[in-house]
């Protein structure tokens, strides 16, 4: 009895409670049975303080005194006999729509509750710059045999690009480029990366030489002699499984799960004409390769032209991907990719380009190579003809310019630097020289940054590695570029 006492008098009347009883019926939502499962209110029944000051009571609103048992099974009642939605208890007086403060409100629809999806995530490279292994084998002073400091001439192996590796992770450059047609460059880098202390985790990508009949040369054994490989094996590929089985190969080799980009050479040569199912089971083996979790990125090579990039865009999306990178040449000296629309047909479909040789063939966009100086300050004889050298002597010129315009341009903002160091009272050695040199290299290769493209180089001395690094300490700005654009459209490059 005091019970009902209390709760009469927390419970004023059940007319103060109605706006709040009636928009909690909103058409749709959860009808009283599920939010009172656990809970009766009172208010529901006619529960009201009685004004004559009485011991109080429970009335079902027509002035019948009941306990408060016989309340809770009339409210129960009331629930079960209704099909559907319960209408409000005879002693709740009626509201109308404008009295209802959810009245305006929208009913909630299924779109109301969808989670959105995650975008697509796209390739990107640590520092905007990526190493390319196809000079490690290429290099006719490669040896695979340690020999002593005396004894190579010149010469350089596994262990010195084992050195460059480890440098270049520790700078932020962490994509390495290679290929399975190139002899034991996959081996190489897992060799590097079992046995590098950088804290830094390489990302590797790889390519697909589609040929029905093709031939490795794994020379493995030359690399550990307690290697199970070696020799030559021969495989008949055809179709969209012998993608997948030759990345699971190419994993093998590198010593990994899975890679992070996954590529296929699409500029197809004589022989790949041949490879049964074209082009598409290709693609479809890249998109199987990237669904079961071998890559996180697919991509292809060799395919130039506006039109062709479309093409192959749209077999990756009728195969249920999304084509992440396209790779192709593109350097100062050759803007082949600018000029046919491959570039800017990858930037409207959303793919990454990869620029291969940024420094041209045999290194001549990066201006250490030139009319005035064809062996490049070594002894020995000149790479390149004065005649292919002499019509690019304006474009090397200017890579020279603009490399003491950044240069400039960095020592004024080091000498703020330091200005601002020693107006906070910090100790400055007044005999520290501005150490930073910007090379033409640097400048050629930021270039192709410049133009939206990421360039892969090769390397394979320390002086390169260190000129790689350097890349990433400077941007070319509009008056930089405007001397380049200027010499390469009179040298008919652009």
């Amino acid at each position: 009895m005091k019970f009902l006492i209390l709760l009469a008098l927390l419970v004023p009347s059940a007319h103060t409670f109605t706006p709040i009883i009636h928009a909690l019926r909103i058409p749709g939502h959860f009808p009283y049975k599920n939010r009172c499962s656990n809970q009766v209110s009172t208010t529901a029944v006619g529960l009201s303080s009685p004004s004559d000051g009485s011991s109080g009571g429970a009335s079902d609103g027509s002035g019948e005194d009941v306990s408060f048992e016989e309340a809770l099974k009339r409210l129960n009642k009331q629930f079960d006999s209704s099909p559907g939605e319960p209408s409000p208890p005879s002693s709740i007086p009626s509201t109308s729509k404008s009295d209802d403060p959810f009245s305006s409100l929208p009913p909630p629809s299924s779109e109301d509750f969808k989670i959105p999806s995650a975008p697509s995530p796209s390739f990107a490279i640590s520092q905007g710059i990526g190493v390319s292994t196809s000079a490690w084998t290429s290099s006719p002073g490669f040896v695979t045999k340690q020999l002593p400091k005396s004894k190579r001439g010149g010469t350089w192996n596994p262990g010195d690009l084992s050195v460059q590796y480890t440098n270049l992770l520790d700078g932020g450059v962490t994509f390495f480029q290679t290929s399975e047609k190139d002899d034991y460059c996959e081996e190489m880098l897992g060799m590097f990366d079992a046995s590098s202390r950088s804290m830094e985790v390489a990302k590797v990508g790889t390519v697909f030489t589609p040929q029905p009949i093709y031939m490795r040369n794994d020379r493995s054994k030359e690399l550990n002699p307690n290697s199970r490989g070696g020799g030559r094996s021969l495989e008949i590929r055809m179709g969209s499984k012998s993608v997948v089985d030759a990345l699971q190969k190419s994993c093998g080799r590198l010593g990994v799960g899975y890679i992070e980009l996954y590529q296929a050479d699409l500029g197809f040569s004589k022989r790949s004409l041949l490879y049964l199912g074209g082009k598409s089971s290709v693609v479809k083996g890249l998109v199987d390769s990237k669904k079961r979790g071998l890559c996180n990125f697919v991509g292809v090579k060799g395919v130039r032209g506006r039109k062709n990039v479309e093409k192959v865009v749209k077999m990756f999306e009728d195969s249920g991907a999304k084509l992440d990178v396209l790779t192709a040449e593109l350097s100062i000296v050759d803007q082949r990719a600018l000029k046919d629309g491959t570039l800017d047909a990858c930037k409207r479909a959303g793919v990454q380009f990869l620029a291969e040789d940024p420094l041209g063939k045999g290194m001549i966009a990066s201006g250490k190579y030139n009319a005035r100086d064809p062996t490049g300050g070594e002894m020995g004889k000149p790479k390149f003809e004065f005649k292919v050298l002499e019509p690019l002597l304006g474009v090397h010129d200017a890579l020279r310019t603009v490399s003491e315009m950044v240069r400039r341009r960095l020592k004024e903002g080091w000498e703020e630097d330091r200005e601002k160091r020693k107006g906070r009272g910090e100790k400055i050695d007044v005999n520290e020289p501005f150490g930073v040199e910007v090379t033409t290299t640097q400048v050629a290769l930021n270039w192709v940054a410049a133009k939206g493209a990421i360039p892969l180089v090769s390397v394979t001395q320390s002086k390169e590695a260190s000129e790689i690094l350097g890349v990433t300490e400077f941007k070319l700005k509009g008056d930089d570029m405007e001397v380049l654009e200027e010499k390469a459209a009179e040298a008919g490059l652009s």
